[in-house]
């Protein structure tokens, strides 16, 4: 084949978006065949909750009146306001890019040493843990990526100029909200998870 042909050919290859992770509040996506002149990683959060009209509902009271008689009065209590936040890692490299997303925190719940992405949200079933090392196999392979391209790395803050962070910044807090340790991967144990409820383990059980 001609080279000006094989050219083409690479010319002609469209940008692919596959999803390589989406499971319990966290998404993980690939984009190939892209071109990035200025390759870098952006880490940012994004804040959500009810606007104030939605925070309000409509309640019809029945009533009694002096006189005897029944009747129906209208009006607005306010609802549960609910409000989330979501860390999204946007990793620009110069053929392909990565974004990782995850929930950091959802109404009265944020993720901490006792608690994951998985486990904030209200009604959310654990995460087998064959899941927890997938995840945490593809979040080492982007790592890896980011490393060996020296690509910078940039915290966004809100109104704020961005910060300049460096690779083990990026790796500890990746490690330390999906895995609950910068060292990687760490399961709470049984004491620990008692502990985590409120319970005190001298006085809450008997032998």
């Amino acid at each position: 084949m001609h080279k000006k042909n094989k050219l083409n050919l690479v010319m002609a290859k469209k940008a692919t978006k596959t999803t390589l992770f989406n499971k319990n509040h966290i998404t993980i996506t690939k984009d190939s065949n892209v071109k990035n002149d200025y390759p870098y990683v952006n880490v940012r959060s994004v804040y959500t909750s009810d606007s104030d009209y939605s925070n309000r509902v409509k309640k019809i009271i029945r009533c009694k009146s002096p006189l005897g008689f029944y009747y129906d009065k209208t009006t607005y209590v306010n609802k549960h306001k609910k409000s989330s936040s979501t860390q999204i890692i946007e990793v620009y490299g110069a053929n392909e890019n990565y974004v990782i997303t995850y929930v950091t925190h959802y109404n009265q719940n944020r993720i901490g040493t006792d608690l994951r992405p998985w486990e904030v949200c209200e009604g959310e079933k654990s995460m087998p843990e064959h899941f927890i090392f997938a995840l945490k196999d593809i979040v080492d392979k982007i790592l890896v990526f980011v490393e060996e391209n020296k690509l910078k790395i940039k915290e966004h803050h809100f109104f704020e100029k961005s910060e300049n962070q460096d690779f083990k910044w990026l790796k500890d807090i990746l490690y330390r909200d999906l895995f609950g340790s910068t060292k990687g991967i760490r399961f709470q144990t049984d004491k620990e998870k008692i502990l985590s409820h409120g319970f005190d383990l001298k006085t809450s059980f008997r032998k």
